[in-house]
């Protein structure tokens, strides 16, 4: 059962990637994984449960490449950044089709319910952030657990400001920045630097936008 899903999804990937995702319809994805139409249908009851699942791809890239010895670090916090990257190779392979998918996956999303892939990704996530916090590499007076959600949080959140055009360049590169944006903090120095709460600061400072008045993340 787990290879016909598989299949699925892979033929789905190469069809969307071809055609687009708005433009390829259930039946070609079950011609093309070679199964019957009710079995995607079994496994997938429409277009939008099958996008949400298609990051299982990114997630079996993640742990095959962990198996090979690719995600060499050494340092636990410098894998999390190289499993980001390679997780990103699908998505920025086509932005279009990955922006069409994501819109989907969040009609898909159902509250509170954490999917099957995530929570595989979250495992892993969850043993690197505790190897970084016996290390010294991360904070450890928080559960790994919550570390570990959080980075998974900074992964999607990068990857919808990539996908909706609010930043430049590879997905790869914008979501390691953010990583070690995350890593290295955004508070000053001193904390005195930064105003209280109700205390009017420079507009020019965290606005995120640019000479021209367009908003944007860096």
């Amino acid at each position: 059962m787990r290879e016909n899903r598989q299949r699925i999804l892979r033929a789905a990937h190469d069809l969307f990637r071809q055609h687009g995702v708005d433009a390829v319809t259930m039946e070609e994805i079950a011609d093309q994984a070679d199964v019957a139409r009710g079995t995607v249908f079994n496994h997938f009851p429409n277009k939008e449960n099958l996008c949400l699942e298609m990051g299982s791809l990114q997630v079996d890239m993640l742990v095959e490449a962990i198996a090979q010895g690719r995600i060499p670090g050494p340092t636990p916090t410098e894998k999390v950044d190289q499993a980001f990257r390679l997780m990103a190779e699908l998505p920025q392979a086509n932005p279009d089709n990955y922006r069409l998918m994501l819109v989907r996956v969040l009609t898909a999303m159902q509250p509170g319910v954490l999917p099957e892939h995530r929570r595989r990704l979250l495992i892993v996530l969850e043993r690197w952030v505790a190897e970084a916090q016996a290390a010294g590499e991360l904070r450890a007076d928080l559960a790994p657990g919550r570390l570990a959600r959080y980075l998974m949080g900074l992964q999607l959140q990068a990857s919808l400001i990539w996908a909706f055009g609010f930043v430049e360049g590879t997905l790869a590169d914008h979501i390691s920045r953010q990583f070690r944006l995350s890593l290295e903090g955004i508070q000053g120095v001193t904390r005195s630097a930064i105003a209280p709460a109700g205390t009017a600061q420079n507009p020019d400072h965290g606005t995120g936008t640019n000479e021209k008045g367009e908003t944007g993340w860096q």
